[in-house]
């Protein structure tokens, strides 16, 4: 029998054209997103997020209230409905709108295991994207919040299913995207080495024999590429894993930070501080809903 007397309209959109870019599908289908901690929390009247960079991606998903997010110097209204969008390493800061004295948001904090997903981020020319099926997201995301707090393995689990579906309503939505360049071929083993093992320090004569380059042309090569230097690059590798493993692990804050290669506890903190806002013990010690 036929299959479509049995299921009809079963193939009816089989040759609709996409509206998204196929080439961002792809990217979201080959990127392993990780969650690093999802959280829930509320401000008080003083609150605001001093400038800084942040190694990995934030996803800022606001339940009431409105901040003025600005990214790249540029501030943009973030309100309910709404998805704001810090990529990796991207320069940050936020504060109350006029009129609001608390904020309450889902904040997600996003590695993605490779250079493409941190490009899948960027792409978006908006830092501040309307989320579609806000109603149906925010129950998602709430859920995952809850069972992150309660299985933090499980709300991994969950995320790497929720965050490449969050990209695609994304695209599918029309955010604005602009396909990323094709990394730097000459950059290519070295960044696959870096991402491979972020515990081993690889000074700059071995990632450059393994570009074919010189050390002096594949630090100018590398930064053009990246936006940044070699040195601190590996840096926000080593404090993505850290402040995955203070969320995922008991281990011993100074047993993290000695196996990830930092000189010393004081230089791990600093680090730390500059790039999270808050001591590493801080952060492991954040609960699902927290005020600050």
């Amino acid at each position: 029998m036929d299959p479509a007397r049995l299921a009809p309209g079963l193939n009816l959109f089989a040759g609709r054209e996409l509206t998204y870019p196929r080439a961002a599908l792809a990217r979201v289908a080959g990127t392993r997103f990780e969650l690093v901690s999802s959280v829930a929390w509320r401000t008080a009247s003083d609150w605001r997020i001093l400038p800084r960079t942040c190694p990995d991606c934030l996803l800022f998903v606001p339940l009431s209230g409105s901040v003025d997010l600005v990214r790249d110097d540029r501030a943009h209204r973030l309100s309910p409905g709404q998805v704001g969008v810090i990529p990796t390493m991207a320069k940050h800061a936020a504060g109350h709108a006029r009129g609001t004295r608390t904020w309450e948001v889902i904040a997600l904090h996003c590695h993605a295991r490779d250079a493409v997903g941190s490009d899948l981020f960027r792409a978006f020319s908006s830092p501040v994207l309307t989320l579609p099926g806000h109603v149906q997201w925010l129950a998602r995301l709430v859920d995952l919040t809850a069972l992150t707090a309660r299985d933090p393995d499980a709300g991994r689990a969950l995320a790497g299913a929720l965050l490449p579906m969050l990209v695609c309503d994304l695209l599918a939505a029309g955010a604005p995207w602009q396909e990323p360049g094709a990394p730097d071929p000459r950059i290519a083993a070295a960044l696959r080495a870096l991402h491979a093992d972020v515990r081993a320090r690889r000074p700059m004569t071995e990632m450059a024999r393994l570009s074919g380059l010189s050390p002096a042309r594949f630090r100018v090569v590398f930064r053009a590429a990246t936006g940044q230097s070699p040195k601190r690059y590996q840096d926000r590798l080593r404090l993505s894993e850290a402040a995955r493993r203070l969320r995922g692990s008991a281990d011993p804050v100074r047993a993290i930070a000695d196996d990830l290669g930092f000189a010393n506890d004081h230089h791990f903190h600093h680090r730390f501080r500059l790039a999270y806002g808050c001591t590493p013990s801080q952060w492991r010690a954040q609960e699902a809903w927290t005020h600050t």
